[in-house]
């Protein structure tokens, strides 16, 4: 079953990277996803992908850093239908909140399947 769920991110992963090629700044949104989608991709196949893994969650919680502010801004904007919306110089927060949100996806699949990698202790 996990096999399954690996190969779902792995494809979701992918897709991901795909549509940063739209994006102002893609190389490295589409760096995080691809990585994310290779450690999946190892974990669909029995291999873990250490160096790869630690790699990845650096770049993913750097990005969240890098993105906290604008969702913080989001949040206090109470625009909350704006995320749906496209994007404009008026509300930046928006681009941030989407970033945050896609990186956030991958943390938790890390978190859930890579924990062990970060130092951390699966129960």
């Amino acid at each position: 079953m996990f096999k399954l769920f690996h190969a779902l991110s792995t494809l979701l992963f992918f897709t991901m990277a795909a549509i940063q090629l739209n994006d102002p700044d893609p190389l490295y949104w589409m760096v995080v996803y691809m990585a994310g989608a290779l450690v999946a991709a190892g974990l669909c196949f029995g291999s873990r992908l250490e160096t790869l893994s630690k790699v990845t969650i650096g770049m993913v919680v750097a990005g969240l850093l890098i993105s906290g502010p604008g969702v913080i801004d989001y949040f206090t904007a109470e625009d909350y239908s704006s995320i749906y919306g496209s994007m404009s110089g008026a509300k930046p927060y928006v681009e941030s909140a989407r970033e945050f949100g896609g990186l956030f996806i991958v943390a938790i699949y890390l978190a859930l399947f890579e924990g062990k990698v970060a130092g951390f202790k699966k129960a």
